[in-house]
């Protein structure tokens, strides 16, 4: 655990940021420590937000764990405060040690 726990960066976004549109590529898991995230995607050239994430959330673990990309637009409803992993090191901690994909697996909801 301390390894993943040591990869962890510092993450910070100003309020109505877009961190992700739709069909963009993930290449890092956020963990969101503090704010609020809104989730949606786009009908018309408009956006529609229809979910709300608060603090616990974790963004982009599905996304880079099987390799596809975002089907929604993630923008930040406040200030974001966090951490996040890089996908190459997320890949290698679960190739290494496999005990801690079965841990999140069973402990956190997606």
């Amino acid at each position: 655990m301390i390894c993943l726990l040591q990869n962890l960066e510092s993450r910070t976004e100003e309020k109505d940021t877009i961190l992700y549109r739709e069909l963009d590529e993930i290449a890092e898991i956020l963990f969101i420590e503090s704010g609020i995230m809104d989730v949606g995607f786009e009908i018309t050239r408009k956006p529609r937000y229809v979910v709300r994430l608060n603090k616990g959330s974790l963004i982009g673990a599905y996304n880079c764990c099987e390799n596809v990309k975002t089907l929604f637009i993630f923008r930040c409803r406040t200030e974001i405060h966090g951490f996040m992993m890089r996908k190459h090191i997320w890949i290698s901690l679960l190739e290494d040690y496999p005990h801690i994909g079965e841990f999140i697996k069973q402990n956190v909801r997606i």
